[in-house]
Formats: C-alpha cells, sequence, structure tokens
C-alpha cells in the first residue's frame, strides 16, 4: 500500500526553507530529485512511491534511503532545486542586459516558460490552480520568495538611478500577479511558447509598470 505524501503545498514551504543549503547534487542524487520531479508531475503527493523514482532513476530502493529518509524529504530537496534554479536563471539571464527594459523582458520570459515545467505542462485547468495555490502556502512560501527577489533587484535598480521613485514592494506584487495569471490561465491570443512575442509583450506591460514616471496621489 502506498503511504501518502505531505501536500504539495506543506512540501514546496518546507523545501524554501531549506534553500540553498544543499550541496551540488551528485550524478546519482542528480537522477532521483529528476526522476521525483516526473513522477509527482505525473501522479501527485499521494500517489507517488519510492520504488517509481528508484526505477525511473535506474537505482535501487536501498540506494533512494541512504541519501533520503522519507519520501518526503526527497519531494523537498526535489522542489528546492527546481526553485534555485528558477531564481538562478532569472538572475543569469536578466544580467545579459544592460538595458531596464530588456531585463524585464528577459525576467517576465523565463518566468512564462514555467508553463513548460512538467508540474505545468499536462496540468488540467484544476491542476494548475492547485499549483498556484501551493506556492502560496507556508511562511516563507514560494511565492514570498519571488516577491522578495523582484522587491530586491528593482530595489537596486531604483538606488542606480535607473527608474523613477515607486514602491518597490507594490510594483513587484503587480509583477508577480500577472505572472500567476498566466501560469493559471496560460490560453493567450500571445504564443507564450514564442520567446519573441512573449519579450514583446513585456516591454509593452512590464516595462511601463517600473518605467512610467510616478504620478502624484489625488486627494
Amino acid at each position: 500500500m502506498t503511504r501518502p505524501g505531505a501536500p504539495l503545498g506543506k512540501l514546496m514551504a518546507r523545501a524554501v526553507r531549506g534553500l540553498g543549503s544543499h550541496p551540488e547534487p551528485d550524478d546519482i542524487e542528480a537522477r532521483l530529485l529528476d526522476a521525483s520531479i516526473a513522477v509527482l508531475a505525473e501522479q501527485g503527493t499521494q500517489s507517488a512511491t519510492i520504488d517509481e523514482v528508484a526505477r525511473r532513476a535506474k537505482v535501487g530502493r536501498a540506494t533512494v534511503f541512504r541519501r533520503f529518509s522519507s519520501k518526503d524529504q526527497l519531494f523537498e530537496r526535489a522542489l528546492g532545486r527546481e526553485m534555485y534554479r528558477f531564481l538562478s536563471e532569472v538572475q543569469q539571464r536578466a544580467e545579459n542586459f544592460d538595458d531596464v527594459a530588456d531585463r524585464v523582458a528577459e525576467t517576465f520570459a523565463v518566468c512564462i516558460e514555467i508553463t513548460g515545467h512538467p508540474l505545468l505542462r499536462n496540468a488540467s485547468a484544476r491542476g494548475r490552480a492547485s499549483f498556484i495555490d501551493a506556492i502560496g502556502q507556508g511562511s516563507p512560501s514560494p511565492k514570498d520568495l519571488a516577491r522578495g527577489y523582484f522587491v530586491s533587484k528593482i530595489d537596486e535598480l531604483r538606488a542606480e538611478g535607473r527608474i523613477p521613485p515607486g514602491d518597490s514592494e507594490r510594483q513587484a506584487d503587480v509583477l508577480i500577479h500577472i505572472v500567476l495569471g498566466y501560469l493559471v490561465s496560460p490560453e493567450s491570443p500571445v504564443d507564450l511558447a514564442n520567446p519573441i512575442e512573449v519579450r514583446a509583450l513585456a516591454r509593452e506591460t512590464f516595462s511601463p509598470i517600473l518605467l512610467a514616471p510616478n504620478e502624484p496621489k489625488v486627494g
């Protein structure tokens, strides 16, 4: 009988707390983490098994338990690595551009690529909604982590005088919610699989949020 695992939201919340505290995985561990994400995407936390992860990673069950004490710990580590990869990808690709609008466009492009992640690629509308709910759980939650990252980057640009005065917290929150909207409902007249179209959309919609002059409040 398969022991039900912890809900995805709890696993993600625990993964946030351990983010960045683990060394780079060796070949066997990397295969286990990759297999874990694939199994989670197909079977969910309740039905996924260590046996299936081991089979896909081409290792024995005992090898898994020599490295991880439980199914939940394995899945937490796998989810944490995905979060770390995402933030690293955003930073590396955005820093290839000096122009602020280009940085914003590239950041948005990386975020939209999440729609192709195994956990979302073939998910139903209900599955996507459950994923969005999961990344909002915990303190801090994965969503809090992303918001904090974007606030820090907006603050850096503002300190350098590259964007007008404004409220970084509110701006980051708007950007996060726009991205979440596309993740939960990716049907769009914009071809989200086309990086050129995605970057153009970001320049038209995201960049003005940061670059438009901050108008004084009325009243």
